[in-house]
């Protein structure tokens, strides 16, 4: 058996449950159609800018924002890094 892709899990869950909250913070609450859609949207400026099987650095606090930026850069066949925010600079610039 094949294991799913996390934006194939996506697509499958904004199908069967498209108003359902996904994802909750103190700024924003977002269902599973707007992550899928705003996700797709993050990938299409990836791949506008020809962004192409290369690491991309997610570097916010924790939140909707950060998991949709992360479902875009899966969606554009990239792969991501989280860096905590909150990390000596020092150690960022190293990374």
């Amino acid at each position: 058996m094949i294991p799913a892709i996390v934006t194939d899990l996506l697509e499958e869950t904004a199908q069967k449950y498209p108003n359902k909250t996904a994802y909750k913070d103190t700024e924003r609450s977002v269902d599973f159609t707007e992550v899928r859609d705003e996700a797709k949207h993050i990938a299409a400026g990836l791949i506008r800018e020809n962004v192409r099987r290369a690491p991309v650095v997610v570097f916010m606090e924790k939140s909707a924002s950060a998991v949709i930026a992360t479902l875009g850069i899966a969606y554009s066949g990239n792969f991501y890094t989280i860096l905590d925010t909150k990390m000596p600079g020092a150690r960022v610039d190293k990374i």
